[in-house]
């Protein structure tokens, strides 16, 4: 693998959630919260408002084009916590 420019991170965050299909009770709405999640890769790219992660890279392809797989879009507003994971060289 490549030298990587990135940095390797978990993040914990919440996400919205709410019913994927039927009729519910309203006893059974009411108890949904929202998700917490934990999500591990490179920040690709972050900006004041968002963090973009990539969990899977792959080796270059044939044209020398590093390759990734995944990728998700955190809002900055949504992430409780960020934390480095070292890198063996």
């Amino acid at each position: 693998m490549p030298k990587n420019k990135h940095r390797l991170v978990v993040v914990d965050w919440v996400d919205s959630a709410g019913n994927d299909g039927g009729w519910l009770s309203m006893s059974d709405i009411l108890e949904v919260r929202p998700a917490h999640c934990r999500s591990v890769g490179w920040i690709i790219d972050e900006t004041d408002d968002y963090l973009h992660l990539l969990p899977h890279r792959g080796l270059p392809d044939n044209q020398g084009k590093e390759q990734g797989f995944g990728n998700i879009l955190i809002p900055k507003r949504c992430i409780d916590h960020i934390r480095k994971i070292p890198e063996k060289r």
